[in-house]
C-alpha cells in the first residue's frame, strides 16, 4: 500500500495493527499513517470486507489515509520514518 503514494510523490509510512488473542482472528484492527491512527474497526468488519475481496479493505484504508490530510514528507523524511518503524518493530 505504501508503494502507490510513494511513487506519486506523497510517501507515507503505513502500519496495520491487529488486536486480540490471535492475528488470524483479530478482535479489532487499527491503521496508522505516519504514526497517527487514521482508521480502526472490528475484526468482524475486516473479515466482511475480505469476504467481498481484499481490494474492498485496501480501498477503505486508502480512503482513510487520503481523508486524514497528512503532512507531505520528502523522500528523505519518508526513509527516516520507515527506519524508525523498523526499529520500533524490533
Amino acid at each position: 500500500m505504501e508503494e502507490g503514494p510513494c511513487a506519486a510523490g506523497g510517501p507515507h509510512v503505513l502500519q496495520i495493527k491487529l488486536l486480540g488473542d490471535g492475528s488470524r482472528e483479530p478482535s479489532s484492527w487499527k491503521l496508522f499513517a505516519d504514526g497517527a491512527c487514521v482508521a480502526d474497526g472490528s475484526g468482524a468488519f475486516a473479515r466482511e470486507c475480505f469476504c467481498e475481496g481484499a481490494e474492498v479493505f485496501l480501498d477503505l484504508c486508502r480512503d482513510a489515509v487520503h481523508a486524514a490530510e497528512l503532512h507531505q514528507w520528502s523522500q528523505r523524511e519518508y526513509e527516516l520514518l520507515s527506519a524508525a518503524r523498523g526499529i520500533a518493530g524490533v
